[in-house]
């Protein structure tokens, strides 16, 4: 017989619910050993539901409205035993989700866009842990950098029973090599927006085409701008010894630290994140090189982040 999930909807008397959809597996899938909501995937106005079936190794999302599949994630065996919403975690504004997949020789949790099912980064397991990966939760915002972060569990050693351990992630931050240096200036929630990066390290020795820089701590649902330079020391295109002050622009006490040599325009989210793809192509010539980002948030009182250097 196929296993099957149901969803269920408030109680009707006591002990009873009223059945919403039916998911229905697969024979020996094990289809609804976890299931998780997400929020709403596909912008429809109903919440979608995440359901694992780690015989499988899969882990499929529900159209809330309609009950059907929207996408199917496939891995390795166990990959499903642990499923969650995770929030935006790449600042699309739609939810993304996170899958453990446990029980093997490389255990594993991996974060998904909500968007298209993408694969957004893996989580590989702590040193000596074992199991990585059975469960896995979205914790929410626990660096305080705007973005939302996820838990894993890693509940034995590799061999044998043990302690466990479970490990908090976030999906975004600074690689190996990366700074932030200078100071921004505040928006009008009173915070400095943040700038960092997402999608691994930016190694132009093999490329890394996921690579993004990440403004986060934002006015929601507005205009931004990302500078890219080739200097932290003088813009190039002027003369002009950096940092500046952009008190000319309208901008008091708030500092140009970047060489404006590229500008990328974005919008925030509603949750205050806007997030850039940089491409990293593979040129190993370039290996050492630095490259400079500023972020600019159009808000009322200016809210520029701090500089970061990304050396390549």
């Amino acid at each position: 017989m196929a296993t099957l999930a149901a969803l269920a909807l408030g109680p009707a008397a006591r002990g009873q619910g009223y059945a919403l959809w039916t998911f229905n597996g697969a024979p020996a899938s094990s289809t609804g050993w976890a299931v998780a909501g997400l929020g709403d995937m596909n912008a429809d106005g109903f919440d979608d539901v995440l359901v694992g079936a780690p015989q499988a190794g899969q882990a499929r999302v529900f159209s809330g409205a309609t009950g059907l599949p929207l996408f199917t994630l496939t891995g390795v065996a166990e990959f499903g035993v642990a499923v969650a919403g995770t929030g935006d975690a790449d600042g699309d504004d739609i939810p993304d989700l996170i899958v453990g997949g446990p029980g093997t020789a490389a255990d594993v949790a991996r974060t998904f866009s909500g968007a298209n099912g993408a694969l957004l980064f893996d989580l590989a397991a702590p040193s000596g842990s074992g199991d990585f990966g059975r469960s896995v939760a979205g914790v929410g915002d626990v660096s305080g950098d705007g973005v939302p972060d996820v838990a894993v569990g890693a509940p034995r050693f590799a061999i044998g029973s043990g302690p466990g351990v479970a490990r908090v992630v976030s999906p975004v931050g600074l690689p190996p090599r990366t700074s932030a240096f200078g100071a921004g200036c505040p928006g009008s929630s009173g915070e400095v927006p943040r700038i960092t990066t997402g999608g691994g390290n930016p190694s132009v020795l093999v490329g890394n085409p996921n690579f993004r820089l990440v403004l986060s701590k934002a006015l929601p649902n507005t205009i931004s701008h990302l500078v890219l330079g080739v200097s932290d020391t003088v813009w190039v295109a002027t003369g002009i010894p950096l940092p500046i002050d952009l008190a000319p622009f309208g901008l008091p006490g708030c500092p140009l630290l970047v060489s404006i040599d590229f500008l990328f325009l974005d919008a925030t989210t509603a949750d205050g994140i806007a997030s850039v793809p940089m491409p990293v192509p593979a040129v190993p010539a370039l290996a050492g090189a630095s490259v400079y980002f500023q972020g600019r948030v159009f808000d009322s009182t200016g809210a520029i982040t701090g500089g970061l250097e990304v050396v390549l």
